[in-house]
């Protein structure tokens, strides 16, 4: 069950990016840097558990960076939290016209966004007992669209043949954004943890440590599959992987891609909406009105401002904010390991070699930012 919970916190929008990530870098060079990623954010995951477990699972993010880095850099995860989620918001919207136009057409573009945006919007204000099935629709709606993309496109791996297998050096660094923006989960990380406080359950920490690896290593498996089976199904790989498929898959297929993919963004946007909008009054202590018009205003402003690329966006957030948040998490970590040795889950990894885990994500946060000046 904890495993399924990491699991499923993390495969979500992201996996979208990577088909065309992996055939412009090339197949086998995407499957190094997946398992570089896996490997980086496992590593991840289990030092931000150590953190939970050293302060008593009763802070978060925000509260860990003000103990272990001070007020100035809770401030600054606190603002980038936000406007990350403001941004994946923006994510969901844009990848939205694709599923819509698969149900409904290419035409009316801007009023199909409009509609997702109004009927997410009016969601969000919702009761949240009413909104408790959407963790779970997310979840079974993702698995859905990647098993049935896998499974059709097994019956046509001969189509893989043209997918490019050798590494293209021109994208050296291409993927290391969309792909931390893939395997990101360390917002499930503290119910893991809880989960094995339960009575009953035993606070088994070499099964708290397989929980947090292979709850991580699993959504990597996952999405390579995806990757495998959109390059099955079309030898047009588009930047969000389901435009490609037109006229390649059949339109039963294109069709429940379609409804499924509607209905888990549509889910997700609520979601996230939610948690801005909780943020936004629990820590920013604003008031209920213009936190709402924020959650609501936000999202649309920023995709009728420009920010329309699917890709790009994920590239952006991945390598941008949840670069940074892995190097704040891997600081907190190094300070929380001068207090105390014995940390429960990393307490045999030497602190010198946490540069190899930081290393990644500062290339990633260089490329984004030399990408936008040059």
């Amino acid at each position: 069950m904890p495993t399924g919970l990491l699991a499923g916190t993390i495969i979500g929008a992201g996996v979208f990016a990577l088909p065309y990530i992996f055939n412009a870098v090339g197949l086998s060079a995407g499957i190094f840097y997946l398992i570089l990623g896996a490997a980086a954010y496992s590593a991840i995951h289990l030092m931000y558990a150590d953190l939970v477990v050293e302060t008593g699972n009763n802070r978060r993010f925000v509260g860990l960076a003000e103990l272990y880095l001070g007020k100035g850099a809770s401030m600054l995860g606190l603002l980038m939290a936000v406007v990350q989620m403001v941004f994946v918001m923006t994510i969901y919207l844009a990848l939205s016209v694709s599923f819509l136009n698969l149900v409904f057409g290419d035409d009316f573009t801007i009023y199909k966004i409009a509609a997702f945006w109004v009927f997410g919007s009016l969601a969000i204000f919702l009761r949240a007992k009413r909104l408790a099935f959407l963790e779970t629709l997310i979840s079974w709606g993702m698995i859905a669209i990647i098993a049935i993309i896998f499974v059709v496109g097994l019956n046509r791996t001969e189509a893989l043949s043209g997918a490019a297998l050798d590494f293209n050096l021109s994208y050296f660094l291409l993927p290391l954004g969309p792909i931390f923006f893939s395997l990101a989960g360390r917002v499930a990380i503290p119910s893991v943890v809880e989960y094995f406080r339960l009575p009953g359950v035993g606070h088994n920490r070499a099964l708290i440590k397989k929980t947090i690896v292979w709850g991580t290593v699993i959504p990597a498996v996952v999405y390579a599959a995806f990757v495998f089976g959109i390059l099955g199904i079309s030898p047009s790989v588009s930047d969000d992987s389901v435009t490609g498929l037109v006229g390649y898959a059949p339109g039963w297929l294109l069709l429940t891609i379609g409804v499924l993919g509607i209905l888990s963004l549509w889910s997700s946007y609520i979601v996230v909406g939610l948690d801005v909008k909780n943020t936004l009054g629990l820590d920013f202590k604003i008031s209920a009105f213009l936190r709402d018009a924020i959650v609501v205003i936000s999202p649309l402003i920023l995709y009728l401002a420009g920010f329309q690329n699917f890709l790009e966006l994920v590239a952006f957030v991945g390598g941008i904010f949840l670069a940074l948040e892995s190097v704040f998490i891997v600081l907190m970590w190094l300070k929380a390991r001068k207090r105390n040795k014995n940390l429960p889950f990393l307490r045999k990894f030497p602190p010198a070699l946490s540069a190899l885990i930081i290393a990644p994500f500062v290339l990633a946060l260089i490329y984004e930012i030399l990408k936008r000046f040059s």
